[in-house]
């Protein structure tokens, strides 16, 4: 059988997908759950562990790496939650480990070694756990329109991943925990984004039942 690919308006997609909130709502999911993780392990976790608890360059890349184990773990196990509940629920919840790993990380940077460990593999998990966004994005957007929604919330990961690093190399001056706050900021953002995903679907639920 010959599959036939019609072609489709770009223009219109694009201005479709974004000139819509659900076309920005999984922007914002990506941005607030791997963005950050990704902008401070890539430059700043090393240095971080290397001042908070007096490691060695080799030591401290060493605590990183066993803890970036986690993001090889968050994917799948948030796509078998997602398989059961759907992609709203889980979000939710990996947006809440990723809170918790930085609270941890900002408020109380000389924790215990073992905690700081665990705070980071938390915002590993949540990492691996953002790719929920692209399952949000393959409920709410028809397939012609698919490529180009995932393409925007992609964007949002590497926007901020690209911002995370400047926003502390400005404040790393004043103190880890000062440097950091920001990390909780995007985080705030993904947790918003992961309710906004929640009302949507609510939404989106309640239109179709007036219909019915």
């Amino acid at each position: 059988m010959v599959r036939v690919i019609r072609p489709v308006d770009t223009r219109l997609v694009l201005r479709h997908v974004t000139g819509r909130l659900p076309g920005w709502i999984p922007f914002a999911m990506h941005f607030g759950l791997i963005g950050a993780y990704t902008g401070f392990v890539a430059i700043y976790a090393v240095p971080y562990l290397m001042a908070t608890h007096h490691l060695s360059r080799v030591a401290a890349g060493g605590v990183e790496s066993i803890a970036m184990l986690g993001s090889v773990l968050g994917g799948p196990l948030a796509g078998w939650v997602a398989d059961r509940f759907g992609p709203a629920r889980p979000a939710f919840l990996v947006a809440l480990v990723a809170l918790a790993g930085w609270l941890v990380l900002a408020l109380w940077p000389e924790a215990p070694l073992v905690l700081t460990a665990g705070a980071l593999s938390l915002t590993a998990v949540a990492a691996g756990g953002s790719m929920l966004t692209f399952a949000v994005v393959k409920a709410w957007f028809p397939p012609t329109e698919v490529g180009s929604a995932t393409g925007l919330a992609n964007t949002g990961g590497f926007v901020a991943a690209a911002v995370f690093p400047l926003v502390v190399g400005r404040l790393i001056a004043d103190g880890w925990t000062v440097a950091l706050l920001p990390g909780l900021g995007f985080t705030l953002v993904g947790l918003a984004a992961t309710l906004a995903v929640r009302w949507w679907d609510g939404r989106t639920a309640v239109t179709l039942a007036g219909r019915a």
